[in-house]
């Protein structure tokens, strides 16, 4: 099993037409919000550990990555949505599939070792 901060679960949700979260797409090709290094670390299988776990959709021909831990906790993919449709809240808007997934894998990386110099 690959450790790591983030875990992206297999799967596009497509959720059709439209905007159903009200997102602002704005005109920036690629949007990533900033690692947020105050989020609560769950720990893993060995010394793995998470502090984003992530599904991506697809919304409006777009590929958002949204997170499926709140406050904390893990939650289902039905509960990630219907949060990230409340909130606003995303971790990255993407062009394609291709992108959000790999920029998924990339942010996992980036918090891995951001959160490992912390403790150093």
């Amino acid at each position: 099993m690959r450790k790591a901060a983030f875990v992206v679960q297999p799967g596009i949700y497509n959720l059709g037409r439209g905007n159903p979260f009200g997102f602002k797409l704005g005109r920036r090709k690629n949007v990533e919000p900033p690692i947020d290094l105050t989020r609560p670390i769950i720990k893993g299988p060995g010394k793995s550990f998470s502090t984003e776990r992530t599904i991506t959709v697809e919304i409006n021909d777009k590929y958002w990555n949204i997170p499926t831990i709140i406050g904390g906790k893990q939650v289902s993919s039905r509960e990630a949505i219907d949060y990230a449709k409340k909130t606003g809240k995303h971790v990255g808007i993407f062009d394609t599939e291709r992108e959000a997934l790999k920029a998924a894998v990339e942010r996992s990386k980036r918090i891995g070792r951001l959160r490992k110099n912390l403790s150093k």
